[in-house]
């Protein structure tokens, strides 16, 4: 991504450190010399919130460098009527902490790239205050786009209003469109294109 604010490029290189237990012995190594951790919690369980805090932060004060920078992402947006970790609670903990706060929705996408453009920018300029007035000019380095930087929040909000207003039970519905679906048909050329 190109970050036109700050005239730098930054390459985000990413590594799944797994949540499951038996994984724990190796995170250790991923910390060392990360300069971003993302911390992902699922907003329809409360242990899993839990385990942010007591584990997963604590791994990271103790094993990555102390300028790190650390996001939050809410995940399952979609599913906020299941909600069961007040959103207010975990904006309280991630500004505690000094990190950054974003919902997302790994079914829908809706707030992800929002996301690394916000943790790029603080990891760019320490002192980069999200508080989404700000939008940082950011392309595509491959693609030369501007991306939508705080579209995706702001569809949040206005899914959880509207599903307010009209008592509707799921916002699958309302976030088809931004969902990228694969043809089948083309994944099915490019396998057989790469073993020939």
């Amino acid at each position: 991504m190109m970050f036109s604010d700050y005239n730098q490029v930054l390459n985000f290189e990413i590594w799944d450190t797994a949540g499951q237990e038996k994984y724990r012995s190796l995170t250790s190594i991923f910390y060392k010399d990360a300069s971003i951790a993302i911390l992902v919690y699922d907003i329809t369980n409360q242990d899993s919130f839990e385990e942010l805090q007591k584990y997963w932060y604590e791994q990271i004060k103790e094993s990555a460098p102390k300028n790190i920078v650390i996001g939050i992402a809410a995940n399952k947006s979609d599913l906020y009527d299941n909600e069961a970790v007040p959103e207010e609670k975990a904006r309280e903990f991630a500004e505690k902490i000094g990190a950054i706060f974003k919902l997302t929705s790994a079914y829908t996408s809706v707030g992800i790239e929002e996301l690394f453009v916000s943790l790029g920018s603080k990891f760019i300029d320490p002192n980069f205050k999200d508080d989404g007035t700000h939008k940082p000019n950011v392309k595509s380095v491959d693609e030369g786009i501007n991306p939508p930087v705080n579209e995706p929040q702001q569809d949040v909000q206005q899914q959880k209003q509207s599903q307010q207003n009209s008592g509707q039970n799921n916002a699958y519905d309302n976030n088809r469109h931004q969902s990228i679906k694969l043809d089948p048909q083309k994944a099915k050329e490019k396998k057989k294109k790469k073993f020939c």
